[in-house]
Protein backbone atom coordinates (compact mmCIF):
# COMPACT_ATOMS: atom_id res chain seq x y z
CA UNK A 1 0.00 0.00 0.00
CA UNK A 2 2.65 2.57 1.06
CA UNK A 3 4.72 2.25 -2.48
CA UNK A 4 1.33 2.67 -4.60
CA UNK A 5 0.53 5.57 -2.50
CA UNK A 6 3.89 7.09 -2.78
CA UNK A 7 3.73 6.52 -6.77
CA UNK A 8 0.92 8.07 -7.11
CA UNK A 9 2.34 11.39 -5.18
CA UNK A 10 5.30 11.25 -7.27
CA UNK A 11 3.25 11.44 -10.20
CA UNK A 12 1.52 14.57 -8.65
CA UNK A 13 4.39 16.18 -7.83
CA UNK A 14 5.37 15.53 -11.63
CA UNK A 15 2.17 16.91 -13.48
CA UNK A 16 1.91 19.75 -10.97
CA UNK A 17 6.12 20.76 -11.72
CA UNK A 18 4.83 20.99 -15.33
CA UNK A 19 1.71 23.29 -14.98
CA UNK A 20 3.75 25.49 -13.06
CA UNK A 21 6.56 25.94 -15.75
CA UNK A 22 3.56 26.79 -17.76
CA UNK A 23 1.90 29.37 -15.65
CA UNK A 24 5.55 30.25 -15.47
CA UNK A 25 6.02 30.39 -19.20
CA UNK A 26 2.50 32.21 -19.81
CA UNK A 27 3.36 34.39 -17.37
CA UNK A 28 6.28 35.51 -19.08
CA UNK A 29 5.04 35.97 -22.69
CA UNK A 30 1.74 37.56 -21.56
CA UNK A 31 2.69 39.49 -18.63
CA UNK A 32 -0.64 41.56 -19.29
CA UNK A 33 -2.50 38.59 -17.77
CA UNK A 34 -1.73 40.67 -14.23
CA UNK A 35 -0.42 37.68 -11.46
CA UNK A 36 0.95 34.69 -12.15
CA UNK A 37 -2.38 32.09 -13.23
CA UNK A 38 -4.74 34.62 -12.66
CA UNK A 39 -6.54 34.01 -15.70
CA UNK A 40 -5.05 30.92 -16.29
CA UNK A 41 -6.43 27.25 -15.70
CA UNK A 42 -4.44 23.92 -15.58
CA UNK A 43 -4.47 21.81 -18.46
CA UNK A 44 -3.09 18.47 -18.91
CA UNK A 45 0.34 18.18 -19.67
CA UNK A 46 1.59 15.96 -22.26
CA UNK A 47 5.11 14.19 -22.22
CA UNK A 48 7.15 11.91 -23.82
CA UNK A 49 8.28 8.90 -22.39
CA UNK A 50 11.17 8.51 -24.84
CA UNK A 51 10.06 6.04 -26.65
CA UNK A 52 7.07 7.92 -28.95
CA UNK A 53 4.04 7.36 -26.56
CA UNK A 54 2.06 10.42 -25.00
CA UNK A 55 1.60 10.71 -21.56
CA UNK A 56 -1.88 11.54 -20.35
CA UNK A 57 -2.76 13.32 -16.58
CA UNK A 58 -2.92 10.32 -14.59
CA UNK A 59 -5.85 7.82 -13.74
CA UNK A 60 -6.55 7.94 -10.06
CA UNK A 61 -9.16 6.08 -8.19
CA UNK A 62 -8.51 8.58 -5.07
CA UNK A 63 -11.48 10.87 -4.43
CA UNK A 64 -8.48 13.70 -3.53
CA UNK A 65 -9.06 15.67 -7.42
CA UNK A 66 -12.74 14.73 -7.17
CA UNK A 67 -15.05 18.16 -7.30
CA UNK A 68 -16.76 18.87 -4.25
CA UNK A 69 -19.77 16.84 -3.22
CA UNK A 70 -18.49 14.27 -6.54
CA UNK A 71 -17.22 11.87 -3.95
CA UNK A 72 -20.30 12.44 -1.11
CA UNK A 73 -22.70 11.50 -4.48
CA UNK A 74 -21.21 8.68 -5.51
CA UNK A 75 -20.83 6.91 -2.56
CA UNK A 76 -24.60 7.73 -1.69
CA UNK A 77 -25.31 6.31 -5.10
CA UNK A 78 -23.59 2.97 -4.75
CA UNK A 79 -25.14 2.59 -1.70
CA UNK A 80 -28.76 3.39 -2.84
CA UNK A 81 -27.88 0.91 -5.84
CA UNK A 82 -27.17 -1.95 -3.01
CA UNK A 83 -29.87 -1.48 -1.04
CA UNK A 84 -32.37 -1.09 -4.18
CA UNK A 85 -31.22 -4.57 -5.06
CA UNK A 86 -31.72 -6.15 -1.76
CA UNK A 87 -35.24 -4.47 -1.67
CA UNK A 88 -34.00 -2.49 0.92
CA UNK A 89 -36.39 0.31 -0.02
CA UNK A 90 -36.55 2.81 3.07
CA UNK A 91 -33.28 2.89 3.07
CA UNK A 92 -32.04 2.81 -0.75
CA UNK A 93 -35.05 6.35 -0.65
CA UNK A 94 -32.83 7.81 2.33
CA UNK A 95 -29.06 7.32 0.36
CA UNK A 96 -30.44 8.75 -3.32
CA UNK A 97 -32.04 11.83 -0.97
CA UNK A 98 -28.45 11.82 0.20
CA UNK A 99 -26.94 11.88 -2.90
CA UNK A 100 -29.20 14.45 -3.83
CA UNK A 101 -27.72 16.46 -1.20
CA UNK A 102 -24.34 16.63 -2.08
CA UNK A 103 -23.40 19.85 -3.18
CA UNK A 104 -24.23 20.38 -7.12
CA UNK A 105 -26.23 17.59 -7.39
CA UNK A 106 -29.72 18.73 -6.31
CA UNK A 107 -30.70 18.52 -10.13
CA UNK A 108 -29.05 15.42 -11.37
CA UNK A 109 -31.30 13.39 -12.98
CA UNK A 110 -29.86 9.52 -12.23
CA UNK A 111 -30.32 10.16 -8.32
CA UNK A 112 -33.56 11.88 -8.99
CA UNK A 113 -34.56 8.75 -11.42
CA UNK A 114 -33.20 6.04 -8.61
CA UNK A 115 -35.18 8.37 -5.96
CA UNK A 116 -38.42 7.87 -7.70
CA UNK A 117 -38.15 4.06 -8.42
CA UNK A 118 -37.13 3.16 -4.30
CA UNK A 119 -39.91 5.45 -3.33
CA UNK A 120 -42.78 3.22 -5.89
CA UNK A 121 -41.39 0.33 -4.93
CA UNK A 122 -41.64 1.24 -0.80
CA UNK A 123 -45.18 2.45 -1.15
CA UNK A 124 -45.82 -0.51 -3.42
CA UNK A 125 -44.42 -2.92 -0.60
CA UNK A 126 -46.09 -0.98 1.99
CA UNK A 127 -49.53 -1.64 0.25
CA UNK A 128 -48.93 -5.18 -0.45
CA UNK A 129 -48.24 -5.41 3.36
CA UNK A 130 -51.29 -3.87 4.14
CA UNK A 131 -53.60 -5.68 1.78
CA UNK A 132 -52.32 -9.02 3.62
CA UNK A 133 -53.31 -7.15 6.93
CA UNK A 134 -56.79 -6.50 5.64
CA UNK A 135 -56.83 -10.16 4.28
CA UNK A 136 -55.93 -11.64 7.76
CA UNK A 137 -58.13 -9.14 9.57
CA UNK A 138 -60.72 -9.80 7.67
CA UNK A 139 -60.08 -13.78 7.73
CA UNK A 140 -60.09 -13.67 11.85
CA UNK A 141 -63.28 -11.45 11.74
CA UNK A 142 -64.89 -14.65 9.54
CA UNK A 143 -63.44 -17.06 12.09
CA UNK A 144 -64.98 -15.17 14.98
CA UNK A 145 -68.39 -14.72 13.15
CA UNK A 146 -68.81 -18.06 11.92
CA UNK A 147 -67.70 -19.54 15.96
CA UNK A 148 -70.51 -16.99 17.17
CA UNK A 149 -73.07 -18.67 14.85
CA UNK A 150 -72.28 -21.97 15.80
CA UNK A 151 -72.49 -20.68 19.13
CA UNK A 152 -75.90 -19.51 19.11
CA UNK A 153 -77.03 -22.43 16.94
CA UNK A 154 -75.85 -24.55 19.74
CA UNK A 155 -77.39 -22.65 22.10
CA UNK A 156 -80.67 -22.76 20.33
CA UNK A 157 -81.00 -26.76 19.95
CA UNK A 158 -79.99 -27.10 23.13
CA UNK A 159 -83.17 -24.69 24.66
CA UNK A 160 -85.61 -26.98 22.41
CA UNK A 161 -84.14 -29.83 23.75
CA UNK A 162 -85.29 -31.98 26.71
CA UNK A 163 -82.54 -31.35 29.53
CA UNK A 164 -83.44 -35.40 30.61
CA UNK A 165 -83.75 -38.53 28.02
CA UNK A 166 -85.11 -41.93 28.44
CA UNK A 167 -83.81 -44.70 26.17
CA UNK A 168 -86.33 -48.19 26.77
CA UNK A 169 -84.43 -51.57 27.00
CA UNK A 170 -86.22 -55.14 26.57
CA UNK A 171 -86.64 -56.47 30.09
CA UNK A 172 -84.62 -54.00 31.90
CA UNK A 173 -84.38 -50.54 33.55
CA UNK A 174 -84.59 -47.67 31.14
CA UNK A 175 -81.21 -45.67 30.53
CA UNK A 176 -81.09 -42.57 31.87
CA UNK A 177 -79.35 -39.43 30.20
CA UNK A 178 -78.67 -35.38 31.14
CA UNK A 179 -78.07 -32.82 29.03
CA UNK A 180 -74.77 -31.00 28.76
CA UNK A 181 -74.30 -28.14 27.04
CA UNK A 182 -71.76 -26.89 25.29
CA UNK A 183 -68.71 -24.91 26.75
CA UNK A 184 -65.26 -24.54 27.55
CA UNK A 185 -63.58 -25.68 30.53
CA UNK A 186 -59.66 -25.80 31.60
CA UNK A 187 -58.47 -29.69 31.17
CA UNK A 188 -56.18 -31.54 33.33
CA UNK A 189 -54.61 -30.65 36.49
CA UNK A 190 -51.96 -28.05 38.22
CA UNK A 191 -48.99 -29.35 38.42
CA UNK A 192 -49.46 -28.76 42.54
CA UNK A 193 -52.17 -31.48 42.53
CA UNK A 194 -51.44 -34.89 44.55
CA UNK A 195 -51.14 -38.04 42.46
CA UNK A 196 -51.02 -36.42 39.29
CA UNK A 197 -49.82 -37.72 35.94
CA UNK A 198 -47.01 -35.78 33.68
CA UNK A 199 -49.84 -36.09 30.75
CA UNK A 200 -52.16 -33.63 33.03
CA UNK A 201 -50.95 -30.53 31.70
CA UNK A 202 -53.71 -28.19 32.14
CA UNK A 203 -55.18 -26.71 29.10
CA UNK A 204 -58.63 -24.60 27.59
CA UNK A 205 -61.14 -27.28 25.74
CA UNK A 206 -64.15 -25.84 23.80
CA UNK A 207 -67.12 -28.25 23.54
CA UNK A 208 -68.94 -26.61 20.38
CA UNK A 209 -71.70 -28.95 20.65
CA UNK A 210 -74.08 -29.96 23.22
CA UNK A 211 -74.39 -33.64 23.63
CA UNK A 212 -76.38 -36.72 26.56
CA UNK A 213 -74.43 -38.30 28.68
CA UNK A 214 -75.64 -41.22 31.20
CA UNK A 215 -76.38 -39.89 34.67
CA UNK A 216 -75.38 -43.57 36.43
CA UNK A 217 -73.09 -45.91 35.48
CA UNK A 218 -74.63 -48.73 33.47
CA UNK A 219 -76.37 -51.52 35.80
CA UNK A 220 -75.46 -55.04 35.20
CA UNK A 221 -79.61 -55.78 34.76
CA UNK A 222 -79.14 -53.02 31.86
CA UNK A 223 -76.30 -54.79 30.61
CA UNK A 224 -77.91 -58.08 30.35
CA UNK A 225 -81.04 -56.60 28.73
CA UNK A 226 -78.88 -55.48 25.77
CA UNK A 227 -75.44 -58.16 25.92
CA UNK A 228 -77.19 -61.43 27.62
CA UNK A 229 -75.00 -61.94 29.85
CA UNK A 230 -73.43 -60.78 33.03
CA UNK A 231 -69.78 -60.84 33.38
CA UNK A 232 -69.45 -59.03 37.16
CA UNK A 233 -67.78 -60.53 40.44
CA UNK A 234 -69.78 -58.77 42.17
CA UNK A 235 -73.53 -59.58 41.50
CA UNK A 236 -76.53 -57.82 41.96
CA UNK A 237 -78.80 -55.83 39.01
CA UNK A 238 -78.63 -52.06 40.10
CA UNK A 239 -74.65 -52.71 40.82
CA UNK A 240 -72.69 -51.77 37.67
CA UNK A 241 -71.24 -54.19 35.58
CA UNK A 242 -67.59 -54.35 35.95
CA UNK A 243 -65.24 -56.57 34.54
CA UNK A 244 -65.44 -55.62 31.43
CA UNK A 245 -63.36 -54.52 28.79
CA UNK A 246 -63.13 -51.39 26.19
CA UNK A 247 -64.04 -53.54 23.27
CA UNK A 248 -67.15 -54.79 25.48
CA UNK A 249 -68.32 -51.57 26.39
CA UNK A 250 -67.90 -50.46 22.30
CA UNK A 251 -70.09 -53.63 21.55
CA UNK A 252 -72.70 -52.67 24.08
CA UNK A 253 -73.04 -49.27 22.92
CA UNK A 254 -73.26 -50.37 19.24
CA UNK A 255 -75.93 -53.12 20.16
CA UNK A 256 -78.17 -50.72 22.25
CA UNK A 257 -78.45 -47.89 19.60
CA UNK A 258 -79.66 -50.69 17.25
CA UNK A 259 -82.52 -51.29 19.73
CA UNK A 260 -83.21 -48.24 21.04
CA UNK A 261 -82.85 -46.36 17.37
CA UNK A 262 -80.55 -43.67 18.92
CA UNK A 263 -76.45 -43.26 18.24
CA UNK A 264 -74.96 -44.32 21.29
CA UNK A 265 -70.96 -44.01 21.76
CA UNK A 266 -68.38 -43.57 24.96
CA UNK A 267 -68.03 -39.85 25.65
CA UNK A 268 -64.33 -38.64 24.72
CA UNK A 269 -62.17 -38.12 27.44
CA UNK A 270 -63.03 -33.98 27.03
CA UNK A 271 -66.30 -35.19 27.26
CA UNK A 272 -66.28 -37.24 30.64
CA UNK A 273 -63.66 -34.43 32.53
CA UNK A 274 -66.08 -31.83 31.59
CA UNK A 275 -69.09 -33.15 32.37
CA UNK A 276 -67.52 -34.63 35.54
CA UNK A 277 -65.93 -31.00 36.51
CA UNK A 278 -69.17 -29.23 36.35
CA UNK A 279 -68.11 -26.12 35.83
CA UNK A 280 -65.05 -26.55 38.91
CA UNK A 281 -61.65 -26.40 38.73
CA UNK A 282 -61.05 -28.31 42.33
CA UNK A 283 -59.89 -32.16 42.53
CA UNK A 284 -63.53 -33.68 42.68
CA UNK A 285 -66.49 -31.66 41.46
CA UNK A 286 -66.98 -31.47 45.53
CA UNK A 287 -64.29 -29.89 46.44
CA UNK A 288 -60.48 -30.87 46.97
CA UNK A 289 -61.61 -33.68 49.06
CA UNK A 290 -64.40 -36.17 48.83
CA UNK A 291 -65.93 -38.55 51.25
CA UNK A 292 -67.48 -42.10 51.15
CA UNK A 293 -70.94 -40.86 50.71
CA UNK A 294 -70.48 -38.27 48.08
CA UNK A 295 -68.46 -41.09 46.00
CA UNK A 296 -71.46 -43.19 46.75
Amino acid sequence: MLPEKAGVFARRLKVWRHVLAALALSAAFFPEAGAVGRAIRPSPVWESDGIGDPWLWPEDDDDAFLPPGKGEYERAMREGDAHLAAGRYREAEGAYRKALSAAGYADDAAAKRKLDEAVEKREAELREREEALRKREAAVAEEEKKRKEKEELAAAAAQSRPETLQLALPGGAPLEFRLIPAGTFLMGSPASEAERDDNEVQHEVTLTKAFYMGIYEVTQAQWRAVMGNNPSRFKGDRRPVESVSWEDATAFCRKASELTGRKLRLPTEAEWEYACRAGTRTVFNTGDTINTDQAN
